[in-house]
């Protein structure tokens, strides 16, 4: 069974970029809760790599999300990470992201609903 694309979403690079310089993380400890408590072998890092640029798919047994880079105001996009989850851990994800965001929020500032080009994140 094929997987079809539902949606593309992007944050520019720029804007990310200004947001990170005026608000410099604050509390680097409250945003960064994951890395408390690891979970990992001793000796074992998860690599990070930056996405603003997102593929979400699913079929009637899994939800397929691609995370990769966009380039150039948008004109190349290059994916680097596929991760596939069932649709009960796809829907964990998403409260997951909802209270991570609201923790965000409220340590930070509220995030824009559209970045400095006039996109918007939804």
């Amino acid at each position: 069974m094929g997987k079809k694309a539902i949606g593309f979403y992007h944050v520019k690079p720029d804007l990310l970029e200004t947001h990170k310089e005026s608000k410099r993380l604050k509390r680097k400890e409250s945003f960064m809760d994951c890395d408390r408590d690891k979970g990992f072998q001793e000796g074992e890092e998860l690599e990070g790599r930056y996405a603003n640029v997102f593929k979400v798919g699913q079929n009637a047994f899994e939800f397929v999300i691609d995370f990769g880079q966009s380039y150039v105001e948008g004109k190349r996009e290059i994916f680097h990470t596929r991760i596939v989850s069932s649709p009960f851990y796809a829907n964990v994800l998403l409260k997951t992201l909802q209270e991570s965001i609201e923790r965000y929020e409220k340590v930070f500032e509220s995030i824009p609903e559209e970045d400095e080009g006039g996109e918007k994140s939804s």
